[in-house]
Formats: C-alpha cells, structure tokens, sequence
C-alpha cells in the first residue's frame, strides 16, 4: 500500500517571487538614487566653487573701497556663506547616500588606534577650548573601517561642538561586550537635548539649534545612524538640558558561521 500526500505550493512560490522582485526593484532603485546624489554633488561643486572663488577675487578686486561700505561687506559675506554651507550639505549627502554602496570588506578594527588617530585630527580644535576625551576599555572589532571612523569622529565632534559658551567640554569614550554585540557609549558635558527632540536628532537634515549658534549641516547623527545599522546594531540617546548627552549604540558581532569562512579564505 502507498500513500501519497499532495500539497499546494504555488501560493507560497508567488509570495517568494514577489518578495525577490521587490528585492531586486529596491537594490535597483538605491544604486540609481546612489548614482543620481554623486551625479548632483559633483555637477553642483563647481559653480560653488566658482561663486566662492570670484566672490573672494571681486572683494580683493575693490579693496579699499570697502572698507567704509558695511551693505557691500556683509552682502559679500553672505555670498561667500552661503556658498561654503551649500558645499558642506552636498559633501554631507554625498556621504551619506555612499554608506550603501560601499563595497570595502569587513576588518579587524582596533577602537583604541582608531581613536587616538581621531584625536591627533582634532589636535587644534582640543587644544583651542582647553577640551579633554577620556576613554574607557576599548575592544577590537570587526566592520567597515571607514564607516567606523565616521561614527566616532561624528560622536566625538557633536559633543566637543554643542557646548555652552566658555565651558571646558569633556567626552567619554567606552565599549563593553555584550555576548554576541559590542555595547558603546560616548557620553558629552555639552548643552543636552530637549527630550520632546529626542526622536528626530537621527533624520536626515534635522537641526536643533540655529546655524548661527552652531554651525553644521544637520547630516552627522543621520550617518551615524546608518553606519550603525549597516553593522547590524542600533543607536539611540539619553540627554538632560544644561547636563549632557550620552548616545549608546550597539553593533553586531560576526557569527562564527561568518569567521570561520573568512579564515578559511585566508587560508586558501
């Protein structure tokens, strides 16, 4: 005697063809959006770079006369301003929209080397403001070294620059191992966050403070998100006005699945 069982799978075919056809439409549609930002980016450049140059050259080109012209001087101002703001904002989205579509490999990274590098960058800005970063246990971990290095440098920038006039700004740097994921926290003495705010620092262009308070271009956090996820992990932050912030994230460590096929690559 034979028994045969006979089951319908062609609904559930349709639903895993659907979802690699959306799959596929998505990967399509980031790397046209990845293309169209470096496109713009470059092509904008250069008429900023031009605007900024000749503004410069037409105030060395008048000279003296404006030296009792207040209205000119300021207008100037504002073009040279406005020009070199325009060009952060489109390095910053070029930056950002290439977190995707970076293709270098996955290393070994030493946080602490990785930070002290951070460190001698900001060599002047530490020592113009008397500021100090003080670091904790550090690990070495596994991810996109350049990506890495702007999540801390954004971290580490944001809490030297949020700070209240004639304050000696400190940041605290720490990681602690949390089984299967890396545990950070960097935590600033600057101006804090109002927690009504506390949702929206991590979207794209989201300002908190006036540009002439701080300057920036509102893209950092957003980075700082992206890379987090990219690595499998999360971010988020606890703040008090007048106290400070402390941002946490956690990234994902490699399976062993992961390390044993790349050993067995170096190997062969």
């Amino acid at each position: 005697m034979f028994v045969f069982t006979v089951r319908d799978i062609s609904s559930r075919k349709k639903v895993e063809s659907e979802k690699a056809r959306l799959i596929e439409e998505l990967t399509l549609s980031n790397e046209e959006l990845a293309r169209f930002a470096f496109i713009c980016s470059h092509d904008l450049q250069e008429p900023l770079r031009m605007i900024r140059s000749f503004s410069e050259k037409l105030q060395s080109h008048m000279g003296r006369r404006l030296d009792t012209d207040e209205k000119g001087k300021k207008y100037f101002r504002f073009i040279t301003e406005g020009a070199a703001r325009a060009q952060d904002l489109i390095a910053g989205v070029l930056e950002y929209s290439s977190i995707e579509t970076n293709t270098r490999p996955n290393e070994s990274i030493n946080l602490d080397d990785l930070t002290q590098s951070i460190q001698a960058n900001l060599h002047e800005s530490l020592t113009g403001r008397d500021a100090q970063i003080t670091f904790g246990p550090l690990p070495t971990i596994v991810g996109n070294r350049t990506q890495i290095y702007q999540l801390f440098q954004n971290l580490i920038v944001n809490g030297l620059k949020y700070q209240a006039p004639d304050s000696r700004p400190e940041v605290h740097i720490e990681g602690r191992d949390m089984g299967d994921q890396w545990h950070f926290l960097v935590r600033d003495n600057g101006i804090g966050i109002n927690q009504r705010h506390l949702s929206k620092i991590f979207e794209i262009f989201q300002r908190l403070n006036r540009q002439s308070q701080y300057t920036g271009t509102g893209i950092g956090l957003s980075i700082c998100k992206k890379v987090v996820e990219r690595h499998g992990g999360r971010i988020w932050v606890a703040s008090e006005p007048g106290v400070g912030s402390t941002f946490y994230f956690l990234i994902q460590k490699p399976s062993p699945l992961e390390v044993a096929s790349k050993n067995e690559r170096a190997v062969g």
